[in-house]
């Protein structure tokens, strides 16, 4: 049930941190069951238990093939999906990505594994637990992309039994031993934490181990501050940024109650007498967003500045012609300012401001 739980804070958080450009814009998928697992030798680690090991649940094997072979491919078919995964495990759920990580874990980028400082220390055999075998695993990773592990537990976990942070101080020890340099890992322990309680702070630790701020952070108005074309110190910005995650990242198009969008670039270097490169970043706008007739209206309003009043007007009537998605407000001002631009000629002797 952790897939049907944890769907809503995943998927909230995620959705805000992508709005305020801290990590990508994400799709977030949830699933119940967990995934399955095979035979676990649980090495005491629930307790004392009949059987040395926990028989197996599911079919993990069938359970991966739904993901390489269907769920990730209609993902990138269907959505604006850019071939980067994550998988997260929570307590019970996090048995599915530990196997993972033994038999296939190029499959995905980024593994989030959280609350379960007590399975580390079960395993697929009774002599090699998972803080053994897993690090043993990954030595030889190849993989054209690099692969990063995020581990975290509540402090208050680890003090129920002494070998649970044993566990992580193995794992940890372990895994900085592994010689390849295509893999990275963090394992972080949350002060005053709780076991489920903890996960949104098992969030934001990932997001600021994977997406750190001062990548992410970008200040629009310093960047086209620097020498040179505005449109291309921003291209510049996000070439790097998306060299850095090995995907292309777009600047933001339009961003809720931020300066930090194309739509605002566009106004405030028409203030600066930078009205090229206004017309510029405003038809950049434009081929992100082709639908948006507020991103029309922005283009029309840089060629005012500019002085190219014969196309600003062709602009606005192609946003006029987009009636469906024309709000009645923006309507009356795409409408009052061709009326200025046709009958006023007093517009013609001003820079819009």
């Amino acid at each position: 049930m952790h897939g049907e739980r944890f769907f809503g804070i995943t998927s909230h958080v995620y959705n805000h941190l992508g709005d305020v450009e801290r990590l990508p814009q994400s799709i977030v998928v949830s699933l119940n069951g967990g995934g399955g697992y095979p035979a676990i030798h649980h090495n005491g680690m629930w307790g004392e238990r009949p059987a040395e090991k926990m028989q197996p649940w599911g079919n993990p094997a069938l359970y991966l093939k739904f993901f390489e072979k269907e769920l990730i491919p209609y993902l990138q078919t269907e959505y604006r999906a850019n071939g980067h995964t994550t998988l997260i495990g929570v307590s019970g759920s996090a048995f599915f990505p530990l196997w993972v990580l033994h038999e296939k874990p190029q499959l995905f980028d980024f593994y989030i594994v959280h609350a379960a400082a007590d399975i580390l220390g079960m395993g697929l055999r009774k002599d090699s637990p998972f803080y053994e075998s897993l690090p043993r695993r990954l030595q030889n990773y190849k993989n054209p992309k690099p692969l990063k592990i995020y581990i975290s537990t509540a402090d208050s976990d680890i003090g129920k039994d002494s070998r649970y942070n044993s566990n992580l101080q193995a794992l940890q020890r372990n895994l900085e031993e592994i010689d390849n340099p295509d893999i990275s890992s963090k394992i972080e322990i949350f002060d005053n934490g709780e076991h489920y309680g903890s996960y949104i702070q098992s969030l934001l630790g990932a997001t600021d181990y994977y997406f750190p701020y001062k990548d992410w952070s970008a200040r629009y108005r310093d960047i086209v501050k620097k020498p040179g074309n505005a449109l291309k110190n921003i291209d510049n910005h996000f070439d790097k940024l998306s060299g850095k995650t090995g995907f292309e990242i777009l600047p933001r198009a339009d961003r809720w109650h931020s300066v930090n969008r194309l739509g605002f670039l566009v106004k405030d270097l028409a203030r600066q007498d930078r009205a090229a490169e206004a017309v510029q970043v405003a038809e950049r706008y434009i081929s992100y967003q082709p639908g948006s007739p507020l991103a029309y209206k922005s283009l029309a309003e840089a060629l005012i500045a500019d002085h190219d009043f014969e196309r600003a007007k062709s602009v606005l009537e192609q946003a006029l012609s987009i009636d469906d998605n024309v709000a009645p407000q923006l309507k009356t001002q795409l409408n009052e300012l061709l009326r200025e631009l046709t009958e006023d000629e007093q517009i013609k002797r001003k820079i819009y401001r």
